[in-house]
């Protein structure tokens, strides 16, 4: 089990403002603090957004006010643990601030982090639903961890909130519902699952017929509604193969859907519940979004102030990138409020990201 250590930063902003942050380091390994809270009016936002990023690197934070080369200001891992593989693809909150890491390779191991009452996070369960090749995770509201995993079509696979495997069996714990995919192969991409409401889970799925935004009710029961077609936007994967990524918006109630290829990159927008092949409500597209000719690897929208938050970068495994911060109602052709990239690592291998509250 890897341990950590809380240290503490104070940092003033505004008219005689102190803000504290407590910082959790991984043992061995220094990051440093960037800057603190987020104030908007008379509400401080003090939420983290979570970075996985591949290649054993350490899984980082850093608070949503975070703007130019910054450095993280919390990080759990790498585990070194010979029983299980840390390749961090995706990055997700469970519930009380769990911070849960998947994995993408071999047996495609899920470290699951717990805060202590001293707000440090400390590795609480290892475990391995399947792999190999596990591109995305997603938990429902009690917990559930769900993963899209497999070298062909993905296969979805849920187990219960408290799984936790042994390093004698590599952490293999039970699938409790598993449903198949129409997915194309082999194009495997992070941040592809994501809940909505009531435990609704959604997949982007990309497909040789044109992809899709297939959604399940809670725990993967009966066929997923789909969303797919010439007016959605969602492109297809063929010869060439448009990528998409998703997230859920609670403060609009809607799926964002990121959509990367042919230097259109955009992210597009659908109320909950929709299906068939119908036109997003919002289009998030243009110039002033710097997205055009980058690839989204990670999408999120905070619970606390509705902004969203995209990952994007000149490629997938080894280009630069930056995360970009809209406004909940950010439609057209408008600039970010904000963006941020690791000082250190110009976020290169950066994968997944999630929001936490």
């Amino acid at each position: 089990m890897t341990r950590f250590a809380p240290r503490s930063v104070v940092h003033a902003r505004g008219v005689g403002a102190l803000l504290v942050l407590t910082v959790v380091t991984a043992v061995g390994t220094t990051p440093s603090a960037a800057s603190v809270s987020h104030q908007r009016g008379s509400t401080i936002d003090r939420s983290m957004i979570w970075v996985a990023s591949a290649s054993a690197q350490a899984v980082t934070a850093y608070p949503v006010s975070s703007t130019g080369k910054v450095h993280p200001a919390e990080a759990v891992g790498p585990v070194r643990d010979p029983s299980a593989v840390w390749d961090p693809w995706g990055v997700a909150i469970g519930p009380k601030g769990t911070v849960l890491v998947q994995s993408f390779l071999s047996d495609a191991t899920t470290f699951a982090f717990a805060p202590t009452s001293t707000g440090s996070l400390v590795l609480q369960r290892t475990f391995r639903i399947d792999g190999p090749d596990t591109r995305a995770l997603t938990v429902e509201p009690d917990g559930t961890a769900i993963i899209a995993t497999g070298e062909g079509p993905a296969e979805l696979e849920s187990t219960s909130a408290t799984a936790a495997g042994q390093a004698t069996s590599l952490y293999a714990v039970s699938s409790l519902h598993q449903t198949h995919t129409d997915e194309a192969v082999w194009h495997p991409w992070p941040s592809v699952l994501a809940t909505g409401p009531t435990g609704v889970i959604a997949m982007a799925v990309v497909r040789r017929s044109g992809n899709a935004l297939e959604t399940w009710p809670e725990n993967l029961t009966g066929a997923p509604t789909v969303v797919s077609g010439l007016g959605t936007q969602l492109g297809r994967c063929a010869l060439s193969c448009t990528q998409l990524v998703v997230a859920a918006a609670s403060s609009t109630k809607s799926w964002l859907v990121g959509v990367s290829g042919g230097g259109q990159t955009k992210v597009v927008r659908f109320p909950f519940g929709t299906h068939g092949n119908v036109a997003p409500n919002c289009v998030l597209a243009g110039p002033k979004t710097q997205l055009g000719n980058e690839l989204i690897t990670g999408l999120a929208s905070s619970p606390a102030t509705g902004d969203t938050y995209v990952l994007a970068k000149s490629a997938e495994f080894s280009g630069a990138g930056e995360v970009l911060r809209f406004g909940p109602a950010a439609c057209g052709d408008v600039a970010p409020l904000s963006t941020f990239t690791d000082a250190a690592t110009g976020f290169s291998s950066a994968m997944g990201i999630a929001v936490s509250s």
